[in-house]
């Protein structure tokens, strides 16, 4: 696979469609979209129409400027080509365009090597990957080592001639690519981004094709894409929870946990970076969405059934509709309003869920949040003015900015730990590995400042 930029010469088609193949030139780059140019158009368009006029070889170009003409175009399609080396190559959710001299180029996020596949559809029996920095996970190459995911699949791990570690993981019934993706891939990804805080990569992936023979008869496929960072050089600090805790039993733990995260941990591994207050308004977001995931049961009353919510909210509805209709005010809008108000009656409130991540992760870090003086209603009341833009405060004031600070650090580190010790790994290691982390001792001391409003962060 390419560790720089590559030209790919060949002939390209689009599947499905009457326009013969044409000569063209891929372009592929680690971590980038592969590009696509032919010398003559492979995929008809709707918003291009071009005409002869007249016998003199005259044409006319004539542009449609319906925006379902311009969409139509660029939905994703499958192009099948064969290098000029014989090799086959598949470009994925390839989406078109022109330049002004009516050439046709591609751009793509995935290009599979070796085999004409059926586009984003095809199912694999199984999927192989690495991760830098490959030195991280030789603890896990133990002759004969293997972890099964009870809804997934089973996972091990093995070393090339050339030292480079991959993860295998191979499916209960096959999948497709981006099946692959969500449910092992990038939870796996997902998994050593939070026990390390860096921002590692995927830098090799490949899949092996589901027919009706056996699994090990079918090659693997390499893939390129912008996920797949094949140039990334492995430097990073170390790691805040070593990589030697990630067992393969903590990832196949881990898999089966993601399947209902809906990739929320993702974005806590990899938080949104830019202002302040859309940090801090997606880590709380964040917060509600996990506990609505890690945590079943979230009723205030548990026991009251369906039915008897219904009676509960329809008592309250007609008794408060009453009593305002006896102020003057209309019946109509007031079970509107009421009925609104009570629609979530039984649910959880926000303090609650977050006091239970704050027990949860505690158990870990009993510190974890102790410079705060009330870590749920601080939270609460950042998300609430930010949500509702109903500020308590001068929007641009230094201690509103330094609260939505304090909150961001504290829900990126309590919920880490919560997601952490969802995957299997003891509280023990958790407190023993933040003790003897420079950053977590770096974001107690930030906090404090911003709530006391010190000097300034240390990073």
């Amino acid at each position: 696979m390419p560790v720089g930029d590559e030209v790919m010469l060949g002939r390209f088609w689009r599947v499905g469609t009457p326009l013969p193949e044409r000569r063209g030139e891929l372009h592929v780059s680690p971590g980038k979209e592969a590009e696509l140019r032919v010398e003559r158009p492979i995929s008809p368009s709707r918003s291009l129409r071009v005409e002869q006029r007249g016998s003199n070889g005259m044409y006319a170009v004539t542009t449609s400027g319906d925006p379902d003409d311009v969409v139509a175009d660029f939905q994703p399609v499958t192009v099948h080509g064969v290098l000029d080396d014989g090799t086959e190559v598949t470009v994925v959710d390839a989406q078109a365009d022109h330049d002004v001299l009516l050439r046709q180029w591609f751009r793509a996020p995935v290009v599979v090597v070796g085999a004409h596949v059926d586009g984003g559809e095809q199912c694999y029996s199984a999927v192989r990957f690495c991760l830098d920095d490959p030195h991280w996970w030789a603890h896990l190459m133990r002759s004969g080592q293997e972890a099964v995911s009870d809804e997934v699949g089973s996972l091990r791990v093995w070393a090339d001639e050339d030292g480079q570690v991959w993860f295998e993981h191979r499916a209960h019934s096959p999948l497709t690519r981006r099946e692959y993706a969500r449910l092992v891939v990038d939870p796996v990804l997902t998994l050593a981004k939070l026990a390390t805080q860096s921002r590692l990569q995927v830098t090799a992936l490949e899949f092996r094709v589901a027919d009706e023979r056996n699994v090990e008869d079918t090659w693997w496929l390499p893939v390129i894409g912008r996920s797949i960072d094949s140039g990334t050089a492995g430097s990073y600090p170390d790691a805040v929870v070593p990589t030697r805790e990630l067992t393969l039993e903590v990832f196949s733990t881990w898999i089966d946990v993601s399947r209902s995260l809906d990739g929320l941990a993702s974005a806590v591994a990899d938080p949104v970076r830019g202002a302040i207050q859309a940090q801090a308004l997606t880590m709380c977001a964040l917060a509600e969405g996990l506990h609505r995931r890690l945590y079943p049961v979230t009723s205030r009353f548990p026991g009251l059934s369906g039915n008897a919510r219904d009676r509960v909210r329809r008592a309250a509805r007609t008794t408060g509709a009453e009593m305002l209709e006896q102020k003057g005010f209309d019946r109509e809008e007031s079970e509107k309003a009421l009925n609104e108000a009570l629609s979530h009656f039984d649910e959880l409130p926000y303090r609650r869920r977050l006091e239970q991540l704050q027990e949860s992760a505690e158990c870990a870090v009993p510190g974890i949040v102790a410079d705060f003086s009330d870590w749920p209603g601080q939270v609460c009341s950042a998300r609430n003015q930010l949500a509702h833009q109903a500020y308590t405060s001068d929007a641009s004031s230094d201690g509103l900015m330094l609260l939505l600070i304090a909150v961001d650090y504290s829900l990126s580190w309590v919920l880490r730990t919560v997601l952490l010790r969802r995957a299997g790994i003891p509280d023990e290691v958790v407190l023993r590995c933040y003790e003897n982390d420079a950053r977590y001792g770096l974001y107690r001391a930030n906090v404090r400042s911003c709530l006391n409003s010190g000097e300034g962060l240390r990073t």
